[in-house]
């Protein structure tokens, strides 16, 4: 539940997303400064407490009821490292309900997308990180789609060291080691060579890989058969040929050594979230 704040008209003109959305929201916004250009946004209190923890007081004489009062920071909120672009995208996404994808050439790149998990994580907007990882699995299902090791690298020195970014970078390097494509030798030039987390969690990656595969054997059709070392043996005493076996990962991507079809795993909660964003939240709160 929540308590609807009430505020004096503000004496400045407001910029987007507030300006877009006034009337469909109460409240003044929060202020945010982006981006090397230091681009402004205002966004309503009201919103951002809808969404993250990170923006709601709760109420003290309401112990454990849930009501709060979204919080009006009087001090701009300065995110220089994060790119105004992303930022934007990520509040049209919260306004109007519609989320990025990642096909065509109009649409945001995967890494793009993967950035906005890292965004949505300084603010706190938890929910919207695990969106992020549905859509991204959804994006990358095709075993023709390639995820660079550039981005990969880009991710991982782009996350901070708390439980939610531990989650994060072992939902990517899954993804990696699932649609990296053919091994190629320009990995291992000195260029790939950091951060040396991405290679040690890929050793990871693979042995849950190869989990999956002991467990989806096919013969050379492709078709699913049940694996019997006796009847193997019993061929090769009576001179008979083996039986050819494959073992290999399902076509959808797997998310763990029983196969699992879903990244839910990875999914950051509320308490994770407020580690995350545990320095925003300090300057939020003053």
């Amino acid at each position: 539940m929540m308590l609807a704040p009430h505020h004096h008209p503000p004496q400045r003109p407001l910029a987007w997303p507030y300006s877009q959305y006034e009337t469909q929201h109460i409240g003044l916004p929060n202020t945010f400064i982006i981006g090397p250009e230091r681009r402004r946004f205002d966004v309503h209190a009201v919103v951002l407490a809808h969404h993250s923890p990170v923006f709601r007081k709760f109420v003290p004489s309401e112990p454990n009821t849930g009501v709060y009062i979204p919080l009006s920071v009087h001090n701009e909120i300065v995110m220089t490292q994060v790119p105004s672009q992303s930022f934007a995208l990520l509040m049209r996404w919260i306004y109007e309900g519609t989320a990025p994808y990642c096909y065509g050439s109009d649409q945001p790149s995967v890494r793009n997308v993967l950035g906005l998990w890292i965004i949505a994580g300084k603010l706190g907007l938890y929910t919207y990180q695990n969106a992020i990882m549905r859509l991204v699995m959804a994006c990358m299902q095709t075993r023709t789609f390639i995820l660079p090791l550039s981005t990969v690298q880009w991710v991982y020195s782009n996350l901070t060291d708390c439980r939610a970014a531990r989650k994060f970078r072992k939902f990517v390097i899954l993804l990696w080691v699932q649609r990296s494509g053919p091994v190629r030798v320009d990995w291992f030039r000195p260029k790939y060579a950091n951060p040396k987390e991405v290679w040690a969690d890929a050793v990871v990656a693979q042995w849950i890989l190869d989990q999956v595969r002991v467990k989806n054997p096919v013969d050379v059709n492709g078709e699913p058969v049940v694996v019997s070392w006796e009847e193997n043996l019993k061929r090769l005493f009576n001179g008979e040929p083996k039986q050819e076996i494959k073992w290999k990962t399902p076509d959808y991507l797997v998310w763990g050594p029983e196969g699992d079809p879903l990244p839910d795993g990875f999914f950051v909660d509320i308490e994770e979230a407020l580690e995350e964003a545990d320095v925003l939240s300090e300057k939020v709160r003053g």
